[in-house]
């Protein structure tokens, strides 16, 4: 379904990103940021375009129509996670939008579930499944039959190798890279630069050439 109007999560950096994707993309006649309720101001400029905030979520069950849908413009996975089921709660039937960059190359039949962003530079391979709200992030490559879980945040320059599975909540970080066949559990989070080549235990960290468990 084409939305005419899209709610972006998040004034930091993260949604400018967002913004600019949604700006080559252009199909949206409105775009509107949604804030934390502490933030003051009803409008936000970015490059010289000025663009409505609302800041409070009463007042986005009050904007929200059949033609409009959202994104989380937000790092934090335990922030997406958390916004994901307040908007959730307050409107059941709320769209959340998958945004796929113009300047990424993604497989004819790679699977994305809502909310979640493939930014530009990607590449995508056959066979791959990705969850919701996940950010894979500028120039990854998902190689083939991957699966990722949802809320999954995939750094810039990550690589991984063919039939990878990262499960829910995982923070991979900037210029990993995962051999094939590896497993990567749920809430783990991967260091910067780390080469992994064995599987990772649920709720852990590792880093390193190769990773190592640090805790």
């Amino acid at each position: 379904m084409q939305y005419s109007k899209i709610f972006i999560f998040g004034i930091g950096g993260h949604s400018r990103v967002i913004l600019s994707e949604l700006l080559l993309i252009n199909k949206y006649k409105s775009i509107v940021f949604v804030a934390h309720d502490k933030y003051p101001e009803k409008s936000i400029l970015i490059n010289n375009s000025n663009y409505e905030v609302i800041n409070n979520l009463s007042k986005l069950k009050d904007s929200y129509d059949n033609n409009s849908c959202g994104i989380i413009g937000i790092g934090s996975i335990e922030k997406r996670i958390l916004i994901s089921n307040e908007v959730s709660s307050l409107i059941p039937n709320f769209k959340w939008e998958r945004l796929l960059s113009k300047f990424a190359t993604i497989s004819s039949n790679v699977k994305i579930e809502e909310g979640t962003v493939i930014i530009s530079g990607s590449i995508i391979n056959t066979g791959t499944c990705i969850g919701k709200h996940c950010i894979i992030n500028t120039n990854s490559s998902i190689d083939h039959d991957n699966i990722i879980g949802d809320y999954v945040n995939v750094s810039p320059t990550v690589v991984t190798g063919g039939s990878v599975k990262i499960d829910n909540a995982s923070d991979i970080g900037i210029g990993s890279t995962i051999k094939n066949n590896i497993t990567v559990g749920n809430n783990v989070v991967i260091g910067g630069h780390s080469f992994v080549n064995k599987d990772c235990e649920s709720n852990s960290l590792y880093y390193g050439i190769p990773i190592k468990k640090i805790k």
